[in-house]
């Protein structure tokens, strides 16, 4: 593990007091880290991989790639939701993403619902009128 968490550092290009910094451990510790000296506390490695995406199977166990990819983990998350709540197939869940990313109202209109959900009052507007106008539509 020692030489992963070298080479993780070195891949993000951080010196050993940066990455110290980052992690709020003493720079001592992270170099005992990298020379095995000491083995990582569960709450370093936590933190690394919260402030790193990084995989920590890798990091331990030197299989699978450097870092998670984190936006494929939401995706899979979000649609396992949808599935589940809404009864949609997976074919039928690729249709809505594609839906979705075609279409700029649609975006548009998730954005503002993320956006009112912060207290957002001009994005609490634009989604009235986004449903007066859906309302409109199907007089």
């Amino acid at each position: 593990m020692k030489e992963r968490l070298k080479k993780l550092r070195e891949h993000l290009d951080l010196s050993q007091q940066s990455m110290a910094d980052q992690l709020e451990i003493l720079v001592t510790t992270l170099s005992k880290y990298e020379r095995g000296v000491v083995i990582p506390t569960s709450t370093f490695l936590t933190k690394l991989h919260s402030l790193f995406s990084v995989n920590l199977n890798w990091l331990i166990t030197g299989n699978g790639t450097m870092f998670l990819d984190t936006d494929n983990i939401a995706k899979e998350c979000y649609m396992g939701f949808i599935k589940e709540n809404l009864g949609v197939d997976s074919e039928d869940m690729e249709k809505i993403i594609k839906e979705i990313i075609a279409s700029p109202v649609l975006l548009e209109t998730i954005s503002d619902f993320i956006k009112v959900r912060k207290g957002d009052k001009k994005a609490l507007e634009n989604l009235k009128h986004t449903i007066t106008g859906m309302e409109f539509m199907f007089k």
